[in-house]
């Protein structure tokens, strides 16, 4: 694992609140998708400053999503790597917390497909839809 990935994963697991704060992570095609014990324990704005993020989207009151484009399944390993994180090591977290999920991410839908040709995209395309399908980007044929 690239040491960048590993010091991103570290950064994101300690300022989500550290492991005893998850309940649940998973992934979709840019996002990695926490369910948080107490989300006010998450920095949000120190996680949004971070270059390697590429922002943050709280989800109702425990849910935090951190938008890392299309790597994030490294970063998803690395931070199921780290002490407290991994697979055996479940501390009471529900079933599901290992469970990799696409549903409801704007990169895994039918829509973003037809979306993509209008929508402009950034660094990957993934991105460009997800933040027109947020309404960052006004529709128009690119």
């Amino acid at each position: 694992m690239a040491t960048n990935v590993k010091e991103v994963s570290e950064f994101i697991l300690d300022k989500v609140g550290g492991a005893e704060n998850i309940t649940s992570l998973t992934h979709c095609a840019t996002r990695l998708r926490f369910q948080l014990a107490d989300q006010s324990k998450a920095d949000q704005d120190a996680l949004d400053n971070n270059p390697s993020v590429l922002g943050v989207v709280p989800q109702g009151t425990t849910g935090l999503q951190v938008v890392m484009g299309g790597d994030v399944a490294e970063y998803y390993k690395g931070i199921k790597a780290l002490p407290g994180m991994g697979d055996d090591d479940t501390k009471g977290r529900s079933p599901l917390a290992t469970r990799k999920s696409t549903a409801g991410c704007a990169a895994s839908t039918p829509l973003s497909t037809m979306l993509s040709n209008f929508c402009p995209t950034r660094s990957a395309p993934s991105q460009g839809v997800a933040r027109c399908l947020a309404g960052d980007y006004p529709l128009g044929v690119v």
